[in-house]
């Protein structure tokens, strides 16, 4: 009697077969140039651009700013070139640019600006001018607003 081979599934050829049947391993394969992204472009351009985000095999690009927005799209086609050279299997069809949003710090916002209550007459002088408004909370955000109006001052 000849003895049958059993079939073993292991984790890792169940992963395997999942993220192959739902595309995810595609997405994983085109992801990996995030992680070897100073590898597989030049030094400028990992210097001035990083990766996004890939929708639709379409790579975003972060890029520094304008001028170097500019300077890219000149490279455009090499970059493409290069980076699915790197995917081979994988290839993406296109790369959009965006420029690098601007987060301002909080020193950044705080920088020239001083917080300066008004004076108590300046405030009641105020708040009866606004008496005249008969809807409270139309008069109350008026009163707010002019309160932080006069409050923050530019140095």
């Amino acid at each position: 009697m000849k003895k049958r081979k059993e079939a073993y599934t292991t984790p890792a050829s169940i992963l395997d077969g999942i993220s192959g049947s739902n595309g995810w391993q595609k997405k994983l394969t085109q992801y990996s140039i995030f992680q070897h992204w100073r590898k597989i472009v030049d030094k400028e351009i990992a210097d001035h651009a990083a990766p996004l985000k890939i929708v639709q095999d379409v790579l975003w690009v972060e890029v520094e700013n304008s001028a170097w927005m500019q300077q890219f799209q000149f490279a455009k086609l090499t970059l493409l070139h290069s980076l699915n050279e790197f995917l081979y299997e994988t290839p993406l069809v296109d790369i959009r640019m965006v420029l690098k949003e601007e987060r301002p710090t909080a020193k950044a916002t705080e920088a020239g600006v001083r917080f300066e209550a008004p004076r108590p007459d300046e405030i009641a002088a105020f708040e009866d001018q606004a008496a005249t408004i008969d809807d409270p909370e139309c008069r109350d955000a008026l009163v707010r607003f002019w309160y932080l109006c006069h409050a923050c001052k530019r140095d």
